[in-house]
């Protein structure tokens, strides 16, 4: 629209209109990050934070993000692709804040990392991938397999890949 005005806020591969697919919120917590560190503009810094402090206030129970946020608690459907996202763009925030802001993100990082290690890796060599647990879709009206419930997700590997790289001090960054 000309006006700006929102048309529809549809679901997407969330649980419902206007709820909070964890998977959206680390791509844009990524992607404002490099926004950031591409032009400099401080609006994109501070949307960067802004995103990171919800997703780590919504997943620090266990840190393995959920499918969406603001689903009902149970079952519990999760989406390891937005927890390896994430910790990428929490590792790119913290190295250009001042430690005692940026540590925090680099903390919440590692959570993550390791807990998706402990609960959906398998590094087994005749695998095809090493994290399970990626989601596509909340699994509303849809059986498991329609949904992709807990499936490998390609990119849930490189973003895992890339964070375990960023943390021991590759400087590989592909955006």
């Amino acid at each position: 629209r000309e006006t700006g005005e929102i048309e529809e806020n549809g679901c997407g591969q969330g649980y419902a209109a206007g709820s909070s697919w964890s998977r959206g919120q680390a791509w844009a917590l990524y992607g404002f990050v490099l926004s950031y560190i591409h032009t400099g503009e401080e609006r994109y810094l501070n949307a960067a934070k802004q995103v990171a402090n919800y997703f780590i206030a919504n997943c620090c129970d266990d840190w393995l993000p959920r499918v969406d946020f603001r689903a009902p608690s149970e079952p519990v459907y999760y989406d390891s692709t937005s927890g390896a996202a994430a910790a990428c763009g929490m590792i790119e925030l913290a190295k250009i804040l001042p430690e005692n802001e940026g540590g925090m993100y680099a903390h919440a990082a590692i959570k993550i990392l390791k807990a998706l290690e402990a609960n959906f890796c398998d590094f087994d060599p005749a695998n095809d991938h090493m994290l399970d647990h990626g989601t596509i879709h909340f699994p509303i009206n849809k059986t498991p397999e329609e949904a992709g419930l807990h499936i490998s997700i390609i990119y849930g590997d490189f973003y895992y890949t890339e964070a375990v790289l960023k943390l021991l001090g590759s400087e590989f960054n592909p955006w």
